[in-house]
């Protein structure tokens, strides 16, 4: 987040794996939460997990789940969709 402030270049759409080393996907979220600013739209969020246990993209407050393995074409599916509006 620094490097993009630092840069002015936001991401319109953030790919996050729940199960990080040293952080994982839920301190991300919520470090990022914390410390975007107003300025920017936040980006979308699609979370990339092998197990879903009870969390879903309701629960985590993101905007897509994908469960492992999936097929590319997929991935670059949803990530066409939410960026749909930054591109109009």
């Amino acid at each position: 987040m620094d490097n993009a402030a630092r840069e002015g270049r936001y991401p319109d759409v953030i790919l996050l794996d729940l199960s990080m080393p040293v952080m994982d996907g839920s301190a991300f979220l919520e470090r990022l939460r914390a410390q975007w600013g107003t300025a920017h739209p936040f980006p979308s969020i699609v979370v990339i997990t092998a197990v879903i246990t009870g969390s879903d993209a309701v629960t985590l407050g993101v905007d897509h789940v994908i469960v492992k393995p999936f097929h590319v074409r997929y991935l670059l599916d949803v990530i066409r969709k939410l960026t749909a509006h930054s591109m109009a």
